[in-house]
């Protein structure tokens, strides 16, 4: 089943915009039609979107309505950084903004990407959830 609009966070990232270039090959190759709403602060390079919504992860109000009609949401930005803060606002208070905004919409499929890299240089093999200590890294 193709889906009708998926929303994108993150798209003006690295691994984002890698996502969002490659979905927008596929839906034109395809001619699925389905439709590609970008959500950041900033709109991404290029061609490939077909809607910017401007919002803040650390804002969880500028969030609103961001996933209405929306199928599928890949949840793919964060904050790497040292501020602790700014690292929690967006990376937990966001992400919670965002999935309830998700559920509020009726969003069918969700996936939401992390990494290692907020535990700091690995390895990282056999550690019990919650036994590492945040240390990000980019």
């Amino acid at each position: 089943m193709t889906p009708g609009k998926v929303v994108i966070t993150g798209a003006t990232g690295f691994i984002g915009s890698a996502v969002l270039a490659e979905l927008a090959r596929i839906r034109d190759e395809s001619g699925s039609g389905f439709r590609l709403r970008t959500v950041g602060r900033r709109a991404p390079q290029g061609a490939g979107a077909d809607e910017w919504v401007p919002a803040d992860l650390s804002d969880p109000a500028s969030l609103s309505g961001v996933c209405e009609d929306a199928d599928v949401l890949l949840h793919l930005a964060s904050f790497i950084g040292t501020d602790e803060r700014q690292c929690d606002a967006v990376n937990v208070g966001g992400t919670a903004a965002l999935m309830a905004q998700a559920r509020k919409a009726g969003t069918r499929r969700i996936v939401h990407l992390s990494t290692a890299a907020v535990y700091g240089p690995g390895p990282h093999r056999d550690i019990p959830v919650g036994g590492v200590v945040p240390a990000p890294v980019s």
